[in-house]
């Protein structure tokens, strides 16, 4: 592992709700990416093992942020992983002779009932909207929250570029035989990690595809919307043939979303979803949805902040992509209330699908299959 690239590692457990712990680490992610180059990542946790990559990444990376949840004191694999990022920072004070400390940061991800922290572990530095924890701010959907929520995300970004000036010695394979967890499961074998729920995007017709209600519900602006029951599936002589086809087009750091709405639209079997990464690196605005559009017959197009900011674009090549020629085709949806670029943000049909009502959830399935799709407009005063 390049640890000029990988910048931070998340210390997390699955249990403590997948998507939105993606969703922060995506956005801190991202954050850095702006800051410090596109180059740059970081290596998410919560894995159900203490070896393969997860140990590699934590023997090496230079910051480790701690998830701190009742999970996270009961997992083998956060024990584990707190041992090893501890033991590297004795051993590099030792060698370096001044403070590591500001390597590790720790964040209250949901309230640790008192005991449930083992006493040689020091509280968390962010409580989080106020002692609630970064989980509970991340799912309220308050003007205020939404502010905060990218506050901590620039403030976290501005510390692990501070952290990285010190360099940790590496673990070898050997260090790692030798570290000793100070907390964890009660009894071997237990984890205190309920199994994750599913989120990989189905393919139509194969045996993984994901079942009507096998999702587990999610609300929040950094969550994902709950997946509500499938729509009966379409009879013989419906307007939407079993061979429609839906392209996605997102920012890596929507990738959560992405497969969220793949799954959505693929699983009551009558389209075929194929996920389009907007490469801004490499493509342009337009480049990026004309591939999505010689991919399918819909564009469902994932707005947000990560999506407007992902590439300086010339304000016309908004309003050419997505109010021009073949605009019909594109279905746009605003997942945060990121306001959009001027151009875009009266005439254009967007459907807002950051919360989680059932009505949306269904309204985006409808345009979908509807071979003139009509998004409602934007209310009256409405600049987002």
């Amino acid at each position: 592992m390049d640890r000029s690239v990988n910048y931070f590692y998340t210390s997390c457990t699955r249990g403590d709700g997948w998507p939105d712990i993606t969703r922060f680490h995506a956005d801190l992610e991202y954050r850095l990416r702006v800051k410090e180059g596109r180059w740059v990542s970081g290596d998410l946790g919560g894995s159900t093992a203490a070896d393969g990559p997860a140990a590699e990444a934590i023997a090496e990376v230079g910051v480790m942020i701690a998830l701190y949840s009742p999970h996270f004191f009961t997992s083998a694999t956060c024990a584990f992983e707190w041992a090893v990022f501890q033991a590297r920072i004795r051993r590099s004070e030792l060698l370096a002779r001044h403070d590591m400390s500001r390597c590790l940061i720790t964040l209250l991800w949901k309230p640790v009932p008192e005991g449930t922290r083992p006493p040689s572990v020091p509280e968390p530095e962010e409580a989080v909207h106020d002692g609630l924890g970064l989980a509970a701010l991340m799912q309220s959907d308050t003007p205020e929250s939404y502010d905060s929520y990218f506050h901590l995300i620039g403030r976290l970004a501005e510390r692990i570029t501070e952290a990285r000036r010190t360099e940790l010695s590496p673990f070898s394979t050997t260090d790692l035989a030798d570290v000793q967890p100070e907390f964890g499961p009660a009894s071997p074998g237990e984890t205190g990690e309920p199994s994750p729920p599913r989120r990989r995007t189905p393919r139509v017709g194969s045996a993984d595809a994901a079942q009507p209600g096998s999702t587990p519900q999610y609300v929040g602006f950094g969550s994902l919307p709950r997946l509500v029951p499938a729509d009966p599936p379409v009879t013989a002589g419906s307007a939407s043939p079993t061979t429609l086809t839906v392209a996605v087009n997102y920012v890596g750091a929507d990738q959560a979303w992405a497969d969220w709405i793949s799954s959505l639209l693929g699983e009551d079997g009558h389209a075929e979803v194929r996920q389009v990464r907007w490469e801004a690196g490499d493509e342009s605005l337009g480049e990026s949805v004309a591939r999505a559009r010689s991919a399918a017959h819909r564009v469902v197009v994932i707005f947000s902040r990560s999506y407007f900011a992902a590439r300086a674009t010339e304000p016309l090549e908004w309003e050419d992509v997505f109010t021009g020629r073949d605009s019909e085709r594109l279905i746009p949806v605003q997942i945060d209330e990121e306001p959009r670029p001027v151009l875009v943000r009266r005439g254009l049909r967007v459907l807002r699908l950051h919360g989680s009502a059932d009505d949306e959830v269904r309204r985006l399935r409808a345009e979908v299959r509807d071979p003139s799709p009509r998004v409602p407009l934007p209310r009256e005063g409405e600049l987002w």
